[in-house]
C-alpha cells in the first residue's frame, strides 16, 4: 500500500470554532452568549473560517515541496524529440555537374499541405551527380541554431543562461555532444593542443561538456547542466572566474537543434518543398517520418522523479538498466532487462540483455503493426543507451542492447449480441478492444502493454469480448499467427544445449521453437532464397548455420552465434551443397560442406567466414559428395565421415585431418544420408540408403566408430521391416532411431530389441497419406525423448508419443493458445470477428 499524503494540520472548521469558543470562555468569563447571531460569535466563526482556509493551503505544501525537491535534485522534464525521415533528392533538370547538398538543407511540406510550417533539416552533406538516380539523406524535424550569443561572462562564479529559441530537442545524433555545443570565448594563450575548441568569426571558443549532474567533489569548470525543455544552460560554481581565469565580458555561445514534437510524424510524400536556392533539385520522403514526441508533462515527470533518485546514476539491478534506457531516449516506450545467462545457454556470465520497444504516438497504437514498430526504431538510440549504461555499469558486467521482436497474432471468434444491439458497432468495439489489449505498447485497455513472453489464450479473448456491453456470449475462438511453418519444410534440427529448442527451414524462413514445438517464431527471413539445410553445433552452445539457394543457383551460408538472435553477413558460394555438419578443431568452429565439387571447410568467426577446400582422396581432389557427418568424442577427437556420389562409398577421417580419410566400404550402395548416433561412450555412424525407382529400398547400415580401428562386425545391415523406399533423414533418441522415408512416413527402429525391425506408423497416425504408397514423402525428421518432429511438402507435424501419432503444429481451425519467447511481444493482426444476434444463435 502506498504511503498516504500527510496533512500538516488536520483540524476541521467545527474543531477550530469550538477551540475559539473555549479560549473565549477562558479569557473572558463574562462572555456567556455564543449563539449564532451574536456579533462576537460571528467574528470567532470568521477567524475559524480564515484559519481553515490557511490550513487547506498549508496541506498543499507536500505536493509543492515534492516538486521543488525533485527540481533541486536535478530532475527536469524531458524535451521534445524530433521526428526522423529519409529524404530522397533527385535531379529535375537544369544545372549540369554535381550539386552539393550541404548539411542543414531545409525541406518543408508542399504549399497547402498539413504541416507545411514544419521544417526538416538534413544531417549530413551529400552530392547529387548529374544523371544519377538520386541520393537518400537522413533528416530531422528541427532547425539548427549556430553560434547564438547567450550573454557575456560576469565577475561572479557560475551562471545560468537561456537560449533565445527553446526548447532544445532531445539528442538527435549518435555522436555524443554533437547536437548541443556550449562554449566560452578563450584567448589563444589558454588553448592547448588537447583543448576542445571551435571558431566563430575570428574568435576561438573553448567547448564545455554537458553532464547529468555536478560532481560532489572538486567542481569541474569545464562542464554544464542543460535543461533542454526550458532552454537553460547552467555552469557550476567556479566555472567562471577560476583557473584558468575567465574575466568578465567574454562571450558565451551555443549551437543547438530546436523544434521537435508529434506534428513532425508526417505521411509519405509530404516533404516536397525545398527552402533556399537549389535549382534543378526535387525532393520527397518515400516513407513516413517517425520518432517525433511532445515534451514530457509534469505529471509524468513526477512519476519518473522517484526513479531518478532511487537509481542514483548506476546500473546494478534490472530496473536500473530499464530506467536508464527510458531516461536517455524519448523514442523508447518500454524496456526489459534480463540476465542473459538465465535465458540462453550461450550467454556470457555477467552479460545483461536489454530489449527496447520504440515509442509510437497513442493515436496510432490501436492499429499497431510490426512494420510500424520497425519504422519507429531509430538506430542511433542503441548507441546512445549503450554509452549511458557503459558509464554506469558495475565492473565485470556487460550489456547487449537490442530492439524487441514481435509476433503478429489474429483472433477469429463468433460474438453473439443481445437483442436490439447494433452489430456493426459491437464488431468495431470488440475489434478495438482486442487491438488495444494485444498490444506491445501501453494503451487505454492495457496500462503497461502486453507482458513480455506472456502466452495469449482463448480465455483472454473471452474476457475481452464479454467486457463489451451488449455481448451475450462468445464461441468459436481460434488464434492464428501470420508467420508459421506452413510451407515445405526441408530441414530440421534440435539444439543440444538450449532446452526445448528446435529449428525448421521452411521455404524462405527459418523458424525456431523454444518450447518443444508448441510455438514457432521466424528468426530469419530471406524471401529470395529457399533454405535447404539448418545445422546446430553439437559441441558449442549458440552456434547455428543455415544454407540456402537463390534463383541463380548460388548458395548462401549464414551463421549465428546466439541461436538465431542475430546473424553474420552471408557467404556466397558457387557450388551445390548437399549436406553440412559442424566440427570444432583447435578451439575453432568450422562448417563442413558436402558439395558436388568436394568437401569445403568454412571457418566461422565473428565478422568473417573463410572457405578452404579439403581433399578426401588424393587421386580425386574434387570428389562429389552427398553427405557429411562428424563426431566429437569426450577426449576432443573429431571423426569426420563423408559419402561419395556415384556409388563411391563412405570415407572416414579420425583426428579431423583432411589427409587421413580412408574408405570403409558401401561402394555398391547409394548412400545419401550420414548421421551419428551417440550411445553413452559409444558412437555409431549410420548410412541412409537410396532406393531405385519405387522399390522398398535397402534401408540403413550402421558402423561403430572406434577411431582408427575398424569394428569386427563391420557394417551392420538394418533393413528388417523397411518398406519406405529411400531414406531421406535420420534422427535418434536413447531408445530408438527415426527415419524420414519416401513412402513409409517416419519409420522407427527400437534400439533395445535383440533383432531390431523398422516399424511403420499406423494409417491414422496423422502423417499425410497419398494414393500411391500410403504416406507422402517425409523430407526431414528430428527427435528428442518422446518427441518426434517431421517435416515435408505438407508442413510440420509433431508427435508427443514417440512417433505413434502426429498433429500439425499449425491447427487449421486456430490454436487455443499462442506462446511467446521471453523477450518477444505480440502485435494484433486483422481480427475476424463475426457478430450475430441471440435469435440467430441456434447451433454450436
Amino acid at each position: 500500500m502506498a504511503l498516504p499524503l500527510p496533512n500538516l494540520d488536520d483540524r476541521t472548521f467545527e474543531q477550530l470554532r469550538e477551540a475559539a469558543i473555549a479560549r473565549a470562555r477562558q479569557s473572558a468569563p463574562d462572555w456567556t452568549d455564543f449563539s449564532a447571531g451574536e456579533p462576537g460569535t460571528v467574528l470567532l466563526e470568521l477567524f475559524a473560517f480564515l484559519t481553515d482556509t490557511m490550513i487547506y493551503r498549508l496541506n498543499r505544501l507536500p505536493h509543492k515541496a515534492y516538486v521543488e525537491f525533485l527540481r533541486l535534485l536535478g530532475v527536469v522534464m524531458l524535451p521534445p524529440s524530433a521526428a526522423r525521415v529519409t529524404l530522397h533528392f533527385n535531379r529535375a533538370g537544369g544545372a549540369d555537374g554535381t550539386l552539393r547538398l550541404p548539411a542543414g538543407t531545409r525541406v518543408t511540406a508542399g504549399a497547402g499541405a498539413a504541416g507545411s510550417a514544419l521544417v526538416f533539416s538534413t544531417l549530413r552533406d551529400a552530392d547529387l551527380p548529374a544523371g544519377s538516380a538520386g541520393v537518400d539523406v537522413p533528416a530531422i524535424q528541427a532547425e539548427f541554431v549556430s553560434g547564438e550569443l547567450l550573454g557575456l561572462t560576469g565577475a561572479a562564479s557560475g551562471g545560468t543562461w537561456t537560449v533565445a529559441r527553446p526548447p532544445i530537442v532531445a539528442p538527435v545524433t549518435d555522436a555524443q555532444g554533437a547536437d548541443l555545443v556550449v562554449a566560452i570565448e578563450a584567448r589563444p594563450t589558454e588553448v592547448q593542443p588537447s583543448t576542445p575548441i571551435m571558431t566563430w568569426g575570428d574568435r576561438v571558443y573553448r567547448i564545455y561538456r554537458e553532464v547529468p549532474f555536478f560532481s560532489a567533489g572538486v567542481p569541474d569548470p569545464q562542464t554544464y547542466l542543460a535543461d533542454r525543455l526550458a532552454g537553460t544552460v547552467t555552469f557550476p560554481p567556479g566555472a567562471v572566474g577560476t583557473a584558468p581565469p575567465v574575466e568578465a565580458g567574454r562571450e558565451v555561445r551555443a549551437w543547438y537543434w530546436r523544434g521537435g514534437g508529434e506534428d513532425g510524424n508526417v505521411a509519405p510524400g509530404t516533404l516536397t518543398s525545398l527552402q533556399g536556392t537549389l535549382p534543378g533539385v526535387s525532393v520527397t520522403n518515400p516513407a513516413a517520418a517517425s520518432g517525433g514526441q511532445a515534451a514530457e508533462t509534469l505529471d509524468r515527470a513526477l512519476v519518473r522523479g522517484p526513479m531518478h533518485v532511487r537509481h542514483q546514476h548506476r546500473a546494478v539491478t534490472a530496473s536500473d538498466y530499464e530506467f536508464i534506457a527510458l531516461a536517455h531516449a524519448r523514442s523508447v516506450a518500454r524496456a526489459r532487462a534480463f540476465t542473459q545467462r538465465e535465458l540462453w545457454a550461450h550467454g556470457t556470465p555477467g552479460t545483461v540483455g536489454l530489449v527496447l520497444v520504440p515509442e509510437v504516438p497513442p493515436a496510432e497504437r490501436a492499429h499497431l503493426t510490426p512494420e510500424r514498430l520497425l519504422g519507429a526504431q531509430q538506430p542511433e538510440v542503441l548507441g546512445a543507451i549503450g554509452r549511458a549504461i557503459e558509464a554506469r555499469r558495475i565492473l565485470g558486467t556487460a550489456c547487449d542492447v537490442q530492439w524487441a521482436r514481435f509476433k503478429t497474432v489474429r483472433v477469429s471468434a463468433r460474438v453473439v449480441a443481445r437483442r436490439y444491439q447494433n452489430r456493426d458497432q459491437i464488431r468495431a468495439s470488440v475489434t478495438e478492444r482486442l487491438q488495444l489489449t494485444i498490444n506491445a505498447l501501453p494503451t487505454a485497455r492495457s496500462e503497461h502493454g502486453w507482458r513480455f513472453g506472456q502466452t495469449l489464450r482463448s480465455s483472454d479473448v473471452y474476457g475481452v469480448a464479454l467486457a463489451e456491453p451488449g455481448v451475450a456470449w462468445v464461441d468459436r475462438v481460434g488464434l492464428f499467427v501470420d508467420e508459421q511453418p506452413q510451407g515445405e519444410v526441408r530441414s530440421l534440427a534440435t539444439d543440444a544445449f538450449q532446452p526445448g529448442t528446435w529449428y525448421a527451414a521452411c521455404e524462405g524462413r527459418l523458424f525456431r521453437s523454444l518450447n518443444d514445438g508448441e510455438g514457432w517464431e521466424a528468426v530469419l527471413t530471406v524471401p529470395d532464397e529457399t533454405l535447404r539445410l539448418v545445422r546446430a553445433h553439437p559441441a558449442q552452445p549458440g552456434f547455428l548455420a543455415v544454407i540456402g539457394e537463390t534463383a541463380a543457383q548460388g548458395v548462401t551460408v549464414r551463421v549465428s552465434f546466439d541461436c538465431g538472435e542475430s546473424w553474420q553477413l552471408p557467404q556466397t558460394l558457387d557450388v551445390k551443397v548437399q549436406d553440412a555438419t559442424w566440427v570444432t578443431r583447435a578451439g575453432q568452429a568450422s562448417l563442413l560442406l558436402a558439395t558436388d565439387t568436394g568437401l569445403l571447410d568454412v571457418l566461422a568467426m565473428p565478422g568473417q567466414m573463410r572457405v578452404t577446400p579439403l581433399a578426401v582422396t588424393p587421386g580425386t581432389p574434387n570428389l562429389p559428395l552427398y553427405a557429411v557427418a562428424a563426431h566429437h568424442d569426450p577426449q576432443g577427437t573429431v571423426t569426420i565421415a563423408v559419402a561419395a556420389q556415384s556409388l563411391g562409398g563412405v570415407y572416414v577421417s579420425t583426428g579431423g585431418s583432411s589427409k587421413s580419410f580412408r574408405a570403409i566400404g558401401l561402394q555398391s550402395l547409394d548412400v545419401r544420408v550420414l548421421a551419428v548416433q551417440r550411445d553413452g561412450a559409444r558412437a555409431f555412424l549410420w548410412a541412409g540408403l537410396a532406393a531405385v525407382g519405387d522399390e522398398d529400398g535397402p534401408g540403413c547400415r550402421r558402423w561403430e566408430l572406434r577411431g582408427q580401428e575398424d569394428p569386427p562386425e563391420g557394417w551392420v545391415t538394418l533393413n528388417a521391416g523397411w518398406q519406405g523406399g529411400s531414406c531421406l533423414a535420420l534422427a535418434f533418441t536413447p531408445d530408438a532411431a527415426y527415419a524420414a522415408s519416401h513412402h513409409m512416413g517416419v519409420a522407427s527402429l527400437p534400439l533395445a530389441a535383440g533383432t531390431p525391425s523398422w516399424v511403420t506408423p499406423a494409417v491414422d497416425s496423422g502423417l499425410p497419406l497419398n494414393d500411391q504408397r500410403r504416406f507422402d514423402r517425409v523430407r526431414a525428421v528430428a527427435a528428442a525423448p518422446q518427441l518426434v518432429l517431421a517435416g515435408g511438402p505438407w508442413g510440420l507435424r509433431l508427435s508427443h508419443d514417440a512417433g505413434q501419432t502426429y498433429h500439425p503444429v499449425v491447427p487449421e481451425s486456430g490454436a487455443d493458445a499462442v506462446t511467446l519467447p521471453p523477450t518477444w511481444l505480440f502485435c494484433s493482426g486483422a481480427h475476424d470477428i463475426e457478430v450475430i444476434s441471440e435469435d440467430e444463435a441456434t447451433g454450436p
